[in-house]
């Protein structure tokens, strides 16, 4: 088996041999680094469900962003900066 990667380190193709004959070649197909589908010469289908897999991701990233950027309503004056104090 051997596989093809790209400039990533995505897997594109996977290539299996059969006592040195060609055997099944699958292709995987990336859309801004996520995986978006696949298709072999076995004709069988994904064993991934890659519109599930997106929106787990999308999902994540939403929530990773609410995480990051929920500030309080009302800012903090101890927090805040003071650029006077450097003379500008």
């Amino acid at each position: 088996m051997t596989y093809q990667n790209d400039v990533y380190g995505q897997i594109v193709t996977r290539q299996e041999t059969n006592s040195g004959a060609p055997g099944v070649r699958r292709n995987f197909f990336y859309l801004n680094g996520h995986a978006i589908g696949d298709r072999g010469t076995d004709l069988l289908p994904s064993q991934i469900d890659y519109a599930q897999q997106l929106t787990n991701d999308n999902n994540a990233a939403i929530n990773a962003f609410n995480g990051v950027y929920s500030y309080p309503s009302t800012p903090l004056v101890a927090t805040n900066a003071h650029f006077d104090t450097y003379g500008l």
